[in-house]
C-alpha cells in the first residue's frame, strides 16, 4: 500500500496519474474486505488522497468497467465506494463510450439497494438516446437482460416513467404527478438546466421506443411525453405513441384460459393491430401508500387530457370502482380542468354507464345523476350536450332514478322549450334515451300525470320537438291495447307539422296505413275469402284496444272537451260545436272502426273504404253480438246503459254534419249497412246533413252517400213518406248538373233497390202490383228516369245508369214490356212523351249493348 500510494503521489502530470489510478484503484478498493485494520485505514487515505486530485483533475478517466465488475462484490465497503468512483469516473467518459456501458451499468444493478439503483439510474439519463439497441429482436431481448430479471426491468422502467414527468425549467419542489420521493429520486443532487432536460426527455423517449419493453409497460412514459410543453419531446412521443395503441382496446385483466386468442391464419401486422392492452385487474394494483412522501399529487391538466382518451377505452372490471367516480368529479369539479377535460370526463361518464354491471352502476347512480344535473345548471352549451345525453343514458341503464317522480322527465320537456336550438337536439336524444325508463312505472297517480302531461303536450306544446318526442312516448310505453294511449296519438294525427302526424300513425296502425281506396278495394275482392275471416289465427286483435274500451274512452273524451269547450270548433250548427278538430276526430272515427274490424280479423288497412260483400255477414253477426250484449246487461241489471255503437254513431253523424268525408261515410256505412233495421230509423227524422253530400264533388262519396241514403230512405221511412222521397228525387235528377245527376241516379238506384229487397222478404211470390213498401208506377218513374243516361255523352252518368239498372234488374223484373209490340202498356196515352217508341226491355238491353260497344266508355 505503501508503493501504490508512492506511484499515485509521485505522478505530475494527468497522464500518470491516469494511469496509475487505471492500474491501482480496482486492488486498491479491493483491499477494503481486509480484516486488518490496518490495511482498511491505509486504504482509505489512498482512497481520501485520489478523490482530491481526481476531482480537481477533471479530464482524468477513470476505470468504470472494472468497477463496475468490483461494485458485483459481495462486501459492502467494496460496493459503497466502487459506486462512488463509477458515479465520479462515468460522466468524465465520452458519449459514445458512456452509451456503450449502459448494458453494463444496468446489469450491475440487479439486487442492489433502492439508493444505488436510483443514483447510477439518474446517470445514465442523459445517454439513453445514444444507446445503440440492436434490431435483431432475438438479441434485443438479450441486451439488457430483463426478461431474465423483472425486478430490474421494473425498477428501470419506473424510473424512466418519472424522469419523464418534471416540468421545464425543473422546479424546486415535487410538480403535479409526483410525490416528494419521486421527485427527489430523478432529480438527485442537482437539478437538470432545461436544455439537458429536453435532451434527456427525448433520449428517454427514443430509448423505451426501441423495444426493450414490452409495448404495455411504456405507454405511461409516452403519454406523459406527449403531454410535455417542449413540442420536439411531445411530437416524438406521439409519433410512438400512435404506432402501437393504434386499434388496441384496453381490457380488463382475465385468466389465460379465457382470454381471446386470435386466429393462427391473420398477419403479424394485423396481429398487432387486433390483440387489446390486458390491464390489470383491480387486486393486482398496488395499495395506496400510507407516508406522505410516497403519495402522488394528481396530474396537470396537460397529463390529464393526454392520459384521460386511454382511461377511456377500459371495458368491463377493467372500470374500477370507486376510483372511476373520482376521476369523473375531479375533472368535473377539480381545480386542474377546463372545457376539453370536462368533455372528455363526460365521455368517460358515458362509458361508466354503458360499460359496468348494473349492480356496481346502482352504488354510485344517484351521485352520478345529481353531478351531471349540477353540470347542466351551470356549464356552457357543448358540456351541457354531452351531460344531457349522459342523464338519458343513466336513465335508460337505471329506471328508478327517472321513474320514481316525474320531476326530472318535466324539467326536460321544459328544457326543449328554453335551451338553444342546438341544445334542444341534446334534451330530445336524453328523453328518448330514457324512454324505456317509464314502461316501468306501475299503475298509479304517477302513470295518470304522466298521460294527462303527455296528452297536453302531444296537442298543445309549442316546441315542435315536445310533441314528437310526447308521440313517441305515447307510442312505446304504453301497450298497444290502451285505450287511453292510443287517445293521445290520435290527437297527434292532427298535428300542423307532418312528420309528427306520420308518426303518430305508424304507432296506430303500423304496417296497416295502407294505401289509396281503389287499390285496397281490388286487392282485397280478388284475395279475400270468407273463411279467411272465420278461422284467420294471424289477426293482430292483441295490437289494438277493445272496441268497447276505446270507444268509452273517446266519447269520455269528447263530453269532456265539450264542457269546457277550448277545443271546440262550431259546425254549421251553431249549437252543435265539436269536440275535436275535425282532422283528428276524422282519424278518431276510422280508429275505432278498425278496433271492431281487428276483432273480426280483417286484414284491411286505414284507407280501406269499402269492405267485399262476402266478409259483410260475419261483421252483421259480431255488431248484433254488440247490441244483444248490452241489452242482455241491462236487463239483467236494470240499467240503461247506452250501447257503444249508438254512442259511435251520433259522434259519425256529429262529424258528418260538419264535414263531410269518405273515411266517416265509410264508417256509417259499416253500421247501417250491416244493421239497417236497427239504425236506419234514427237517421231518418233528419236526413238535411246527408242530402248535400249526395251531389258532393267527390264521386267516391257520391256513391257511398247514395247508399247510405237508400238504406235510411227505405228503412226509415213508411210509405207515403217513401212516396214523396222518390218523387223529390225524380224531379231533381233532371237538374243539368253533372255531379248532382250522377248522385240522385244512384240515390234512386239504392232507394228502390233496397225497397224491393224487402218487399221480396215480406211477399212470396214478389207482386209489384200489391203496393206494400213500393209501387209499381213509383218503380217504373225510376226505371223511366234513369234509362235516358244510358244514351248520355257523360261517361260518368252512363256508369250511373248501368250500375242503377243491374240493381233494380237484380232484385226484381223491371216494370216495362218485354218488347214494343207485344204489351198493352204500349197503347196507354202518353201525352208528354209525343211521338217517342215506347221503352221496353228489349231497348233497354240495345241501349246496354251501344254502351259495351262505345270506345269512348272505358269503366
Amino acid at each position: 500500500m505503501e508503493r501504490v500510494f508512492l506511484r499515485i503521489g509521485s505522478a505530475e502530470t494527468d497522464e500518470q496519474l491516469q494511469n496509475a489510478i487505471s492500474k491501482f484503484l480496482p486492488p486498491v478498493l479491493l483491499k477494503l474486505s481486509s480484516q486488518q485494520d490496518g490495511v482498511r485505514k491505509k486504504v482509505m487515505e489512498l482512497l481520501l488522497h485520489i478523490s482530491k486530485r481526481v476531482k480537481s483533475r477533471p479530464t482524468v478517466q477513470l476505470p468504470v468497467e472494472a468497477l463496475l465488475n468490483l461494485y458485483k462484490h459481495p462486501d459492502t465497503f467494496v460496493t459503497n465506494f466502487s459506486i462512488i468512483y463509477i458515479k465520479l469516473g462515468y460522466p468524465r467518459m465520452p458519449i459514445e463510450k458512456q452509451a456503450e456501458l449502459v448494458p453494463a451499468v444496468l446489469d450491475a444493478l440487479d439486487g442492489k439497494p433502492q439508493a444505488h439503483q436510483d443514483s447510477l439510474l439518474m446517470l445514465l439519463m442523459p445517454v439513453l438516446g445514444d444507446v445503440v439497441v440492436p434490431s435483431d429482436p432475438a438479441k434485443r431481448a438479450s441486451f439488457f437482460g430483463f426478461s431474465e430479471k423483472p425486478a430490474l426491468a421494473h425498477g428501470t422502467s419506473s424510473g424512466l416513467s418519472q424522469s419523464s414527468n418534471p416540468p421545464s425549467p425543473p422546479p424546486t419542489n415535487a410538480p403535479p404527478g409526483m410525490s416528494e420521493y419521486s421527485f427527489k429520486r430523478v432529480t438527485g443532487e442537482n437539478l437538470l438546466s432545461p436544455e439537458d432536460l429536453r435532451k434527456t426527455k427525448l433520449g428517454i423517449v427514443k430509448f423505451v421506443s426501441s423495444g426493450i419493453f414490452p409495448e404495455k409497460d411504456i405507454l405511461i412514459h409516452l403519454v406523459v411525453a406527449v403531454a410535455d410543453t417542449r413540442f420536439g419531446i411531445a411530437y416524438a412521443a406521439d409519433i410512438e405513441l400512435k404506432k402501437i395503441v393504434r386499434d388496441r382496446p384496453l381490457l380488463p385483466g382475465s385468466p389465460p384460459s379465457t382470454a381471446q386468442k386470435p386466429s393462427s391464419s391473420s398477419s403479424t401486422s394485423s396481429l398487432k393491430q387486433s390483440d387489446p392492452w390486458v390491464l390489470p385487474i383491480p387486486s393486482a394494483l398496488p395499495p395506496s401508500p400510507n407516508k406522505p412522501e410516497l403519495r402522488t399529487a394528481p396530474a396537470n391538466t396537460r397529463i390529464r387530457l393526454r392520459l384521460l382518451p386511454y382511461i377511456c377505452c377500459a371495458r368491463g372490471s377493467g372500470l374500477i370502482f370507486p376510483d372511476c367516480i373520482c376521476i369523473v368529479f375531479d375533472s368535473l369539479y377539480g381545480p386542474n380542468t377546463n372545457a376539453r377535460l370536462k368533455n372528455m370526463a363526460l365521455q368517460f361518464v358515458l362509458l361508466i354507464i354503458l360499460g359496468s354491471n348494473v349492480a356496481q352502476l346502482c352504488t354510485v347512480g344517484s351521485i352520478l345523476m345529481s353531478g351531471l344535473l349540477k353540470l347542466i345548471a351551470m356549464e356552457d352549451a357543448k358540456i351541457k350536450a354531452l351531460a344531457y345525453g349522459a342523464v338519458g343514458k343513466l336513465g335508460a341503464r337505471l329506471p328508478h332514478l327517472v321513474n320514481k317522480d316525474l320531476a326530472l322527465l318535466l324539467s326536460l320537456f321544459e328544457a326543449l322549450d328554453m335551451e338553444t336550438p342546438e341544445l334542444k337536439f341534446a334534451v330530445k336524444d336524453s328523453l328518448l334515451n330514457m324512454m324505456e325508463a317509464f314502461k316501468e312505472m306501475k299503475n298509479g297517480v304517477e302513470r295518470c300525470m304522466l298521460e294527462a302531461y303527455l296528452a297536453s303536450l302531444a296537442e298543445s306544446a309549442f316546441e315542435p320537438m315536445a310533441r314528437v318526442v310526447a308521440v313517441k312516448y305515447t307510442a312505446s310505453i304504453f301497450p298497444p291495447d290502451y285505450p287511453p294511449s292510443r287517445y293521445i296519438l290520435l290527437l297527434a294525427t292532427g298535428d300542423s307539422n307532418e312528420v309528427i302526424s306520420q308518426d303518430a300513425r305508424l304507432a296506430l296502425y303500423g304496417s296497416k296505413i295502407g294505401r289509396n281506396y281503389r287499390e285496397m278495394w281490388s286487392s282485397l275482392e280478388k284475395d279475400l275469402h270468407v273463411e279467411d275471416v272465420s278461422d284467420s289465427e294471424d289477426g293482430d286483435s292483441e295490437n289494438m284496444p277493445n272496441f268497447f274500451a276505446m270507444i268509452k274512452c273517446v266519447t269520455g273524451q269528447a263530453e269532456a272537451r265539450l264542457r269546457t269547450k277550448p277545443h271546440g270548433q262550431p259546425s254549421t250548427n251553431a249549437n252543435a260545436p265539436l269536440p275535436f278538430p275535425s282532422a283528428v276526430f276524422s282519424e278518431i272515427l276510422v280508429y275505432v272502426r278498425m278496433c271492431y274490424l281487428n276483432r273480426l280479423k280483417i286484414p284491411i288497412s286505414r284507407t280501406v273504404a269499402y269492405h267485399p260483400k262476402k266478409i259483410v255477414p260475419r261483421l252483421c253477426d259480431f255488431l248484433e253480438g254488440l247490441l244483444a250484449g248490452v241489452a242482455a246487461w241491462n236487463k239483467q241489471f236494470g240499467t240503461k246503459t247506452e250501447c257503444p255503437l249508438e254512442k259511435y254513431l251520433n259522434l259519425i253523424q256529429q262529424f258528418l254534419s260538419f264535414r263531410p268525408e269518405l273515411g266517416a261515410l265509410c264508417c256509417l256505412l259499416d253500421l247501417v249497412g250491416s244493421l239497417p233495421e236497427q239504425f236506419a230509423a234514427k237517421l231518418s227524422s233528419n236526413m238535411k246533413w246527408l242530402k248535400p253530400i249526395i251531389v258532393s264533388t267527390s264521386e267516391e262519396m257520391r256513391e257511398i252517400a247514395s247508399m247510405i241514403y237508400g238504406l235510411v230512405v227505405a228503412h226509415g221511412q213508411d210509405d207515403s213518406n217513401f212516396e214523396e222521397t222518390m218523387s223529390c228525387l225524380l224531379r231533381q235528377v233532371s237538374k243539368k248538373n253533372l255531379e248532382a245527376q250522377h248522385g240522385y241516379i244512384l240515390a234512386i238506384c239504392y232507394c228502390l233497390e233496397r225497397r224491393l229487397w224487402l218487399k221480396k222478404s215480406r211477399e212470396n211470390p214478389l207482386d209489384l202490383n200489391s203496393g206494400l213498401l213500393v209501387s209499381k208506377a213509383t218503380f217504373k218513374k225510376g226505371v223511366k228516369a234513369i234509362v235516358p243516361f244510358l244514351e248520355n255523352s257523360q261517361s260518368l252518368l252512363v256508369s250511373a245508369a248501368c250500375t242503377a239498372i243491374g240493381e233494380l234488374g237484380r232484385c226484381a223484373p223491371l216494370p216495362v214490356p218485354d218488347d214494343g209490340s207485344s204489351s198493352s202498356e204500349k197503347k196507354e196515352p202518353n201525352p208528354s212523351a209525343g211521338n217517342q217508341p215506347q221503352l221496353s226491355k228489349v231497348e233497354i238491353v240495345n241501349k246496354l249493348g251501344a254502351v259495351l260497344k262505345n270506345p269512348k266508355i272505358s269503366n
